[in-house]
């Protein structure tokens, strides 16, 4: 606006008429009818980031200075199970499937998923001091499940500023790029519904979250996902036209 750019008002593009809101929408169709039948297992994304996490690009793996997330690459089959652990034990989800395994899992095993759960907070916890330093110093004067919580929303938050944010190459076109940008945006939108609706997770970085969720449900004041929703909106007026 100081530089004699349009004024944005955030409240329009939760409007279902703005042209930002359509855009969304229409990008959130496109997306959905890609996905098909395997749409509860993957959540297919469009950027160019090589294998990493969505929402993790050069600019984050620079800051924090390793590979956010390269520990679990190969840990698929663990962070799914270890998923279905939370939502077998918060007992949230009305189409529990995971009832059955559970019931009589060997504590090994149950000491195997507590540590990579602990692990991913641990990874929350890194990219949370090493983006909002002072933020991240408050929470340490905090009892560990609230600190622990706030670094999975935060990283939540990163991860979502990001996809608008950062820079997308291989493009024709700009308009092309924006495109994408509003493809991502979308899927991210879905995986995030579908993370509160189905306790579903796709990477190590979503089991901090579904276990806030879980938790906070538990204690009568369940994580309430409007303020992500409306995150993802407000992201809209970083996207031109």
């Amino acid at each position: 606006m100081l530089e004699g750019g349009e004024v944005m008002d955030f409240a329009n593009v939760q409007y279902k008429e703005s042209k930002a809101e359509i855009a969304l929408e229409n990008a959130r169709s496109r997306f959905l009818n890609s996905q098909g039948s395997t749409f509860a297992s993957s959540l297919s994304l469009t950027t160019n980031n090589g294998d990493r996490l969505m929402g993790i690009n050069d600019e984050v793996v620079a800051e924090i200075g390793y590979e956010v997330g390269s520990w679990a690459a190969d840990m698929q089959e663990d962070i799914q199970n270890c998923a279905a652990y939370l939502r077998y034990k918060s007992s949230l989800f009305s189409a529990n499937e995971d009832a059955s395994r559970f019931q009589n899992l060997p504590q090994s095993t149950i000491d195997w998923y507590e540590q990579i759960l602990a692990k991913s907070y641990e990874e929350s916890g890194d990219v949370t001091s090493a983006f909002a330093k002072t933020f991240y110093l408050g929470t340490k004067l905090m009892p560990q499940d609230a600190q622990r919580a706030i670094w999975a929303i935060y990283v939540w938050c990163r991860r979502t500023d990001e996809i608008v944010d950062a820079e997308r190459t291989g493009y024709a076109t700009a308009e092309e790029a924006n495109e994408a940008m509003l493809t991502d945006l979308s899927a991210w939108e879905v995986r995030t519904e579908r993370l509160w609706s189905h306790g579903e997770v796709v990477d190590i970085l979503d089991l901090p979250l579904l276990d806030v969720l879980c938790k906070t449900t538990a204690k009568g004041d369940p994580l309430d996902i409007t303020p992500f929703k409306d995150m993802i909106r407000g992201m809209l007026m970083d996207i031109p036209n």
